[in-house]
């Protein structure tokens, strides 16, 4: 087993399902994304993790309600756009699309679009970890929604909805490392290491040296082929890994760090391609359909160019998120 950095822990536990909770002073609806939630025993019992920093806190702490409300994974760009503004300013109902609709038992209101929607009311506070616990008192379910995959979030920015794979492109990890934090098995196929005679442009313009090598591999999740990945190393980064080694360790990053290489710094941009026949074969689709490619350009902490990497993923398997904010 490898080991894990203490801090990063709590990313192997799945929470549940992100969920969108709603609230109502009044006078006014507002929902926030939360991605702490747990189900207390066989009932309709319920736990989330919100504090104060939360505007929808005052009205919930206030009122004792809200709706519990499960969007599916089509609803991914809503539930995280939800959570990166506040309803102190925002009308987020009008802002995103979503259709209040009246609930039976409490105030807030159910969102129409949503899979589900559970009224509740509040029955403990837990102040010192941030803790409401929460009480069933009506349930609703849209049998007729084609979409019913829900949401999970690993914690770091990416996400997870029944294999579908979402990174934050924030975050600098492994392939092997994205799938580990979300509880599926990483798989590596098709390895292929060579000198690479003829080299893309954006290789042979950002790595030092003549000898360019390609390693070329194909990795999969609990068994299934999500990307096709084909990074250019320069030969004093690449001489030292073989086949056997990259099969065994999965990790071509892991395999870097063993050799004093450690990717610090990255420069990524996406494209929207059709995959080639030999693409196509290696992932199980048809040849033409449309694949997510991320072409990045990584560095040490010194600026020392490593790897040119091309990874490309069929569109319903991969999904890349960047998040930005106004300094």
């Amino acid at each position: 087993m490898q080991h894990l950095a203490l801090e990063r822990a709590f990313t192997l536990i799945e929470p549940g399902p992100v969920v969108l909770v709603t609230t109502s002073d009044g006078r006014n609806h507002n929902v926030m994304t939360i991605t702490w939630t747990m189900v207390l025993g066989f009932s309709a019992a319920f736990a989330i993790t919100t504090g104060a920093w939360n505007y929808s806190y005052a009205a919930l702490e206030s009122s004792r309600e809200c709706v519990i409300a499960i969007p599916t994974s089509d609803m991914l760009d809503t539930a995280v756009g939800i959570g990166t503004c506040s309803g102190r300013d925002t009308d987020k109902f009008e802002k995103f699309g979503l259709t209040a609709l009246a609930g039976k038992q409490v105030r807030a209101p159910l969102i129409k679009e949503c899979l589900a929607n559970i009224e509740c009311r509040v029955t403990d506070i837990v102040e010192r970890h941030s803790i409401v616990v929460l009480e069933g008192v009506a349930a609703w379910h849209d049998a007729a929604r084609k979409e019913k995959r829900m949401l999970h979030a690993v914690g770091d920015g990416t996400f997870v909805a029944d294999g579908h794979i979402s990174q934050n492109l924030g975050d600098l990890f492994s392939f092997t490392e994205i799938i580990q934090q979300m509880g599926m098995v990483p798989g590596i196929s098709n390895v292929r290491i060579a000198l690479d005679p003829r080299p893309p442009f954006e290789a042979r313009d950002y790595l030092p040296g003549e000898d360019i090598w390609i390693v070329e591999r194909v990795r999969t999740g609990n068994g299934k082929p999500v990307a096709i990945m084909r990074s250019w190393l320069p030969d004093t980064v690449a001489r030292q890994i073989t086949p056997e080694a990259l099969l065994e360790n999965q990790s071509l990053y892991e395999l870097l760090r063993a050799q004093g290489v450690r990717p610090a710094r990255t420069s990524e941009t996406i494209l929207a391609e059709a995959a080639t026949d030999a693409d196509a074969e290696a992932l199980d689709i048809a040849p033409g359909s449309p694949l997510l490619t991320i072409c990045r350009w990584a560095s040490d902490a010194s600026g020392r160019p490593i790897e040119y990497v091309r990874s490309s993923s069929p569109g319903d398997r991969y999904r890349t998120h960047v998040w930005s904010q106004k300094s």
